[in-house]
């Protein structure tokens, strides 16, 4: 094998790996929204998802002290009686009956 034959297959293995590197996705994971991105996406109020978060009804990503929202996350149902558990926390912290 001669000189430029090994250049000439060494160029043709870099164009095949330059070929199937452009053919692969760059990035597969969804889009990253903030809260008020979200709400506005899906026509709700901030603190409706706030509220969902909070109740680990909508998955989320935390980087360092910020929240993100994967764009095609759905809120969950929550329980039926959601409202009585946060009804009888306040009452036994001490709040007015």
């Amino acid at each position: 094998m001669t000189v430029e034959q090994a250049l000439a297959e060494l160029a043709k293995a870099l164009r095949e790996e330059i070929a199937a590197a452009a053919s692969k996705p760059a990035d597969t994971r969804p889009e990253q929204l903030s809260v008020a991105d979200y709400s506005q996406r899906w026509s709700l109020s901030p603190s409706t998802v706030r509220a969902a978060v909070r109740e680990k009804r909508l998955p989320i990503t935390r980087v360092g002290r910020l929240i993100r929202i994967a764009a095609d996350a759905t809120i969950e149902k929550g329980s039926k009686h959601s409202y009585a558990k946060r009804a009888d926390l306040v009452l036994l912290g001490g709040g007015k009956r």
